[in-house]
């Protein structure tokens, strides 16, 4: 009886474990939020946009705000990706 309730332990840990990542698209805008160990971030393409957030909510205003410091990352970021599409050619 007790290895039963060990195997469905596990099975309930590997289920919850497959749950550990989340992305979702933020409507508007070219940002993606992901969640990584009870952490939520703002994405651009492979590019982290922000700091850690615990909430989704806190991520998704961050994500949704349109200011001189974000303007500048996404400007980064796009001239990181001509940079790398350069050495490729």
């Amino acid at each position: 009886m007790e290895s039963s309730n060990t195997l469905q332990n596990a099975e309930q840990e590997t289920k919850q474990d497959s749950k550990l990542v989340e992305r979702e698209n933020v409507e508007g805008t070219p940002f993606t939020l992901y969640k990584s160990e009870n952490l939520w971030y703002v994405l651009l393409g492979k590019y982290r946009m922000s700091k850690e957030f615990e909430t989704k909510e806190e991520a998704k205003e961050d994500a949704q705000r349109n200011d001189w410091e974000r303007t500048m990352q996404v400007v980064g970021v796009m001239i990181e990706n001509y940079n790398e599409t350069l050495k490729t050619i």
